[in-house]
């Protein structure tokens, strides 16, 4: 028998990891409470409601909510030093295993640019009976 599970290994600004099945079919995501996936910010950075997952035809995409600061997928084929794709641009961009959903967490003037990674997994697997 042939399974699949999917879930995202969220990581926070301040390196504290957990992670979260995709049960649902659509999870939204940002700094309200409303949220399935809530991303507190103090700054107001992250957008009330961000971004969207949604699995359609067993694809998972995920949906820019017309944020302030925008979602942006890093591909797990690119190199970290790659220009991340701004999903704004697309309306929606399909998620593979390994792609790594960034939201903007803080900006300093002069400072490298601080980001929630939600890390999309797509694992398939062989169930014996």
């Amino acid at each position: 028998m042939y399974s699949e599970c999917r879930f995202l290994n969220v990581q926070d600004p301040n390196d504290n990891h957990y992670t979260i099945k995709l049960e649902q079919q659509r999870f939204t995501i940002g700094r309200s409470h409303k949220n399935d996936i809530v991303l507190p910010n103090s700054e107001k950075i992250i957008s009330r409601h961000h971004c969207v997952l949604e699995c359609e035809a067993n694809f998972w995409w995920v949906v820019d909510e017309e944020s302030a600061n925008g979602t942006y997928v890093q591909r797990c084929n690119n190199n970290n030093n790659a220009t991340p794709i701004d999903v704004r641009q697309y309306g929606r961009l399909q998620l593979n295993n390994g792609d790594v959903i960034l939201i903007l967490d803080k900006l300093f003037e002069g400072e490298e640019a601080v980001f929630w990674r939600l890390t999309f997994r797509d694992v398939a697997y062989i169930v014996s009976i």
